[in-house]
Formats: structure tokens, C-alpha cells, sequence
């Protein structure tokens, strides 16, 4: 199979490089070198304050910045960045290649492709498609563990990594939107089930090879490409402020949902690839990438293109698609048109960096023109509420997250809405739009849902409409939660005071069961904030077995300790003896169970009465 010429990458891609940032922009037609050189010149001058910059030229190339600030070094043609997200784009590629051999077909439930043994948590019968999973509209849930972990000892096959997280299906199939990396990495699995290879075998062979990668790896530590191994270790990653991020490498157990790593002349093969007429070498068949980018989901009630086979429509003025990346320490992003052969690659060392990442796309590619439609416009009330993102925890201690994510939605004028403090005007019936955000975020789609009756619908996910009831008991049983915690902590300190000064002399049971159980109270609250504060930091799911364990083991001793203050109190009993009565004297009256049920309870009530009687 043919290369790709890197002299012709060299004469294509204009390239700009900071401490935070590489990008990489190739000129097919559309916009002039010039006029975007002047552009993302602004850009870099506007937000230079979170930049270190040196200009370099080199031929139609501009290189600025470094790779590690501390140790002052530069970055070069051979420094390598995180893909994150971006990598996913790389699943999609392997489906296709499959799906032209005719070993895939996009509408058959994947269940048939997977191990018989294979655990995977469903909870409707509608079977799971490839198609779904591309559309990231499968289903399931989100976690907080098992997706970054510090230099873990081992790596687990992608099966039992996939079967070891913590995700479950809490929507129907292609109800709503929400963006999975489980359901990335469990495509990659059935390409590694179908192609009888490792995923990172088959990567490398029908990928990376045929373009000329030899700078990059995808697996989890590196191991594959021990050249990118060890420039890995010559960058460091930064935040926004310039702060650094230590440390800053980790391993992903679901590795092909955001490990790749590599320099950015190979992937600027491959995006070369992407914008070429027929895809060769990655596909046999023209018609094939042809069918790639065709759209596999329109925005609700619209024919406006939202994915086309796991690549995402960027809101622009033309068809551009593409994938964004973010890991701990890295952000990427790359969009192309293909139409006009115009690609935007960005790669930096600054975690959840937009300025780059989402404000060059914009120079190069325009945004979404704000029309107002000419027919008549709806009333925007009909969209007001509460609004969770469907990509959100939904089971476990992490689903309090939804909560704080919540977006508030009200109605501004007669035909605009005001979203998180963000003014979008209404462009047609369900079709809202921005000019105070990147273009990325510029628009929002509204639609009736048969479930949760309004959704709200953005390039990534969607969001489902929460009642107002029930978000504000959610609030209230935090707001009692923290209350609850402030009377145990002031409980036991009031009740250490008096055991100092002698106050209390007193040995009275029921004081010491209440302080027993008020300091079980903050022993849950401080297990629930290592909880929490584990899984943020990206922990395996298994490491927090014994937290669990200590939560049932709470949740035994209150039941015990409830029970037992019950049973002390003479009120509880004589209400437990009058009920029991009434209910032996029901019972035996209307023969409302067969004689043996009856006779068994006659006699249980018999002895509990002559029990609580005493």
C-alpha cells in the first residue's frame, strides 16, 4: 500500500506550537494562508497571558512554545501529545473497514457478534446496534471509575475491562444521546471479537502501517512503540493557568476510547487520508468513506446533521465533521470539510483547553450564520425548566453529579430563552442559537419526548427535561443530608464539652445509643467523601469494595440501633399491641385467608399480645 508523502505534508500544513498548544491546519482551498496566518495570530495575542510563545520559521511552518515548561523544553517535530477522545475516531475507521468486508453490518444487534459468555449490562430487550453505538445513542450510563488509573501494575484484556466497569443501560436504544466511552470501547471489542486480533494489533496493521504512523501508539502504556514511550516522558502537561498537572500520566483501562498518543505530523496522515477523494489505503472502495460521512442522526424534528458514524457535525457555515479529546492533561481537537479539503488539527498540553482547540476551528471554518426563520416563531415558555445532561451517573453514590450539572432554562422576550446565563434567540420553531459562546456550544435544539416530555439537544448529548418537583426534593434531601450532618457534628461536640465539665452524669441507654449513632453519621459522611473524592481522581471501581462494604455495615447498625429505641419506647408497643389486635380480630372476622393462614396468625397474635401485655 502507497504512503503518504511527508514532503507533501510539509508543503499542506501550517503549523503553530505554544507550551500549551501544536496546530496544524492544511490548505486545500477556501481561505488563504495569509488571512488565517493574521486570524490565529489575534487568537495567540488575545489569550498570550496562558501562553509562553517564540516564533521559529520554518518554511510555510511556525513552531512556538514548549513542551516542558519546567526543564525548558522546546516542542519540535517530535513531540507527542494525548489524542484523548480523538482516538475514538480510530474505532469508527476499524468498524468501517470491517463493515466493507461485510463482517459488519451497522443494523444487527451486537449481541450476536459478542462472546456468549460476555457480561453486558442491558435492561431493555430492544437489541443494541453498531449503529447505536456509533451514534452513541445505546443507552448507557456514565462512571467516574475505571477510566484513568495511575500506573496500575497490570493491563487487563479489553473484555474483562469492559466487563469490570461500572456502567449500566438506563435509556432504551435510540431514545436519547449520551456520549460513551464504554460504548466506544465495546465497538473496538467486537472488531477484536470479528478480526480474531488484539485492537491494538489490528490498529497498527490496517491503520497506523499503511499511513506511515510509526509515531504513535495506542496502547495503554506504551509498550507497543517504546520511541513514543520515551518522548512521552518530555512533555508535561499543564492547566490553564500554566500550572503543573503532577502527575500528569496514567493508563486507560478501556484503552481505544483515549490512548492514543503520538506526534503531529502522523496525525496529520492521517487526516490527509481523511480528505482524500477515495480514503486508500484505509479503504478498499471509495464508496465507502463516501458512506462514512453520511449522516447517521439528524438533530430532533430537523435535517440538520448531527453524527455520521461516531464523527460529530461541527456547527459551521459548511458539512465539517470531526472529533475534540480531553484527557487529565491534554485537549485535541480535529475538523475537516471535505468538500473544500480544508482540515483544522490541534493538539495541546493544556487540559480542557477551548480557546484553541474550539476558537481556531471557528476562524477556519466560520460559524453557524444567526437567521431568523420568516415563518412564524413559537413561544419560547414551552421550553422553560430544569435540564440534566442524559451523560451522567445514574446509579451509585457519583449520581448526585447529575444534580449539580443541571441546566436552567427560562424564557427571555416572547420568542428567546436565557440558558445558564447565556442569551439564545430563536432562529426557527425548536432551533435556538448563540453569539456569546464558541460555535461548538452556539446552538440548541428543542423537541417533545414521549418519556421525558422536553429534550434539549446539543452537538454531544442530549439533556432531559427534570420536574420541577422532583428537582427540588432532590435539593431538599441534600439540604437535609448537610443538616443532618451539621446536628451530628454539633451533637458530639456539645456532648464532649459536657463529658468534660462533668455536666451530665447521667448513664441513660438512650444518650449513648444517640451518640453512637450520631457518630456512625460522620464516619458515613467522611467514607462517602473518600468515595467521591476517590472516583474523581479516576480510582479503579474494585478499590472502593471496602467503602462499600463499610456502608453496608453502617446501614446494619442504624437498622439495629432504630429497632432496638423502637422497642424501648411504651408508646411504639402499646401501638404495635392495639394494631395487632385489631388486625387478629379482622382477619378471624372476615376470613380474608384460608384457615391454615389464619390459625398462624391467631396464634402469632395470641403470643405477641401476652408479650407486649407484660
Amino acid at each position: 500500500m502507497r504512503k503518504i508523502s511527508r514532503q507533501f505534508l510539509k508543503f499542506s500544513i501550517y503549523f503553530i506550537v505554544s507550551c500549551l498548544l501544536l496546530t496544524s491546519i492544511p490548505q486545500y482551498a477556501s481561505a488563504s494562508t495569509e488571512t488565517l496566518e493574521q486570524k490565529i495570530d489575534e487568537l495567540i495575542s488575545e489569550h498570550e497571558d496562558t501562553i509562553v510563545i517564540q516564533d521559529n520559521e520554518i518554511i510555510v511552518n511556525r513552531m512556538v512554545g514548549y513542551a516542558d515548561i519546567e526543564r525548558g523544553i522546546k516542542v519540535d517535530e517530535g513531540t507527542v501529545f494525548e489524542w484523548g477522545s480523538c482516538s475514538k475516531m480510530l474505532v469508527w475507521i476499524s468498524v468501517m473497514q470491517l463493515v466493507e468486508d461485510g463482517l459488519i453490518d451497522l443494523d444487527r444487534d451486537i449481541r450476536e457478534y459478542l462472546p456468549q459468555d460476555f457480561k453486558i449490562s442491558t435492561a431493555y430487550d430492544e437489541p443494541i446496534t453498531m449503529l447505536y453505538l456509533m451514534n452513541h445513542s445505546a443507552g448507557f450510563d456514565d462512571s467516574y471509575t475505571d477510566l484513568m488509573l495511575h500506573d496500575p501494575v497490570d493491563v487487563i484484556p479489553l473484555g474483562r475491562a469492559l466487563e469490570k466497569t461500572d456502567i449500566r443501560q438506563v435509556f432504551r436504544p435510540d431514545d436519547v444521546v449520551a456520549y460513551s466511552n464504554y460504548g466506544s470501547a465495546l465497538a473496538a471489542y467486537i472488531v477484536e471479537v470479528i478480526s480474531g486480533m488484539d485492537y491494538r494489533e489490528y490498529v497498527k496493521e490496517n491503520i497506523f502501517m499503511p499511513l506511515g504512523m510509526e509515531y504513535t501508539s495506542i496502547d495503554p502504556k506504551r509498550e507497543d512503540n517504546m520511541w513514543v514511550k520515551s518522548h512521552r516522558d518530555q512533555v508535561q502537561g499543564y492547566t490553564t493557568d500554566k500550572s503543573l498537572i503532577d502527575p500528569n500520566q496514567y493508563v486507560i483501562p478501556i484503552y481505544p476510547a483515549g490512548s492514543v498518543v503520538g506526534t503531529a505530523d502522523d496525525f496529520a496522515l492521517f487526516l490527509t487520508v481523511i480528505l482524500s477523494d477515495d480514503g486508500h489505503p484505509l479503504f478498499k472502495e471509495r464508496e465507502t468513506i463516501d458512506k462514512l460521512f453520511e449522516p447517521t442522526l439528524y438533530f430532533p424534528g430537523t435535517d440538520i446533521p448531527r453524527i455520521a458514524h461516531g464523527f460529530f457535525a461541527l456547527p459551521a457555515q459548511n458539512q465539517v465533521y470531526g472529533h475534540g479529546g480531553n484527557t487529565m492533561a491534554f485537549t485535541s481537537s480535529m475538523y475537516f470539510d471535505r468538500e473544500s479539503r480544508l482540515g483544522v488539527l490541534v493538539m495541546t498540553n493544556q487540559a480542557h483547553e477551548e480557546n484553541f482547540c474550539l476558537g481556531i476551528p471557528e476562524i477556519v471554518f466560520g460559524r453557524p450564520e444567526l437567521s431568523i426563520s420568516d415563518g412564524p416563531l413559537e413561544d419560547s415558555s414551552m421550553w422553560t425548566g430544569i435540564y440534566q445532561p442524559a451523560r451522567m451517573p445514574y446509579h451509585g453514590f457519583t449520581k448526585i453529579y447529575g444534580l449539580l450539572n443541571r441546566v436552567s432554562v427560562k424564557h427571555q422576550g416572547e420568542h428567546d430563552l436565557l440558558s445558564n446565563k447565556i442569551s439564545y434567540i430563536q432562529q426557527s420553531p425548536g432551533i435556538y442559537m448563540t453569539k456569546g459562546e464558541f460555535g461548538i456550544y452556539s446552538r440548541d435544539i428543542y423537541s417533545r419526548h414521549p418519556r421525558f416530555k422536553k429534550l434539549l439537544s446539543y452537538m454531544f448529548s442530549d439533556a432531559i427535561h427534570i420536574p420541577l418537583w422532583r428537582h427540588l426534593f432532590e435539593i431538599c434531601l441534600v439540604v437535609a443530608g448537610v443538616v443532618a450532618i451539621l446536628f451530628s457534628l454539633i451533637y458530639i461536640l456539645i456532648r464532649a464539652i459536657q463529658k468534660i465539665r462533668r455536666l451530665n452524669r447521667g448513664r441513660e441507654k438512650s444518650s449513648v445509643l444517640i451518640m453512637v449513632q450520631n457518630m456512625l453519621n460522620l464516619i458515613l459522611v467522611l467514607n462517602l467523601v473518600c468515595m467521591i473524592k476517590s472516583a474523581l481522581s479516576m480510582v479503579a471501581y474494585d478499590s472502593l469494595k471496602m467503602n462499600f462494604t463499610l456502608n453496608i455495615f453502617y446501614l446494619v447498625l442504624t437498622i439495629a440501633l432504630s429497632v432496638y429505641s423502637l422497642f424501648k419506647r411504651k408508646g411504639f408497643k402499646r401501638l404495635l399491641y392495639l394494631y395487632i389486635v385489631f388486625l387478629k380480630e379482622k382477619v378471624l372476622k372476615l376470613q380474608l385467608f384460608p384457615r391454615l393462614y389464619y390459625v398462624l396468625i391467631y396464634y402469632i397474635g395470641n403470643f405477641t399480645i401476652k408479650w407486649f401485655g407484660h
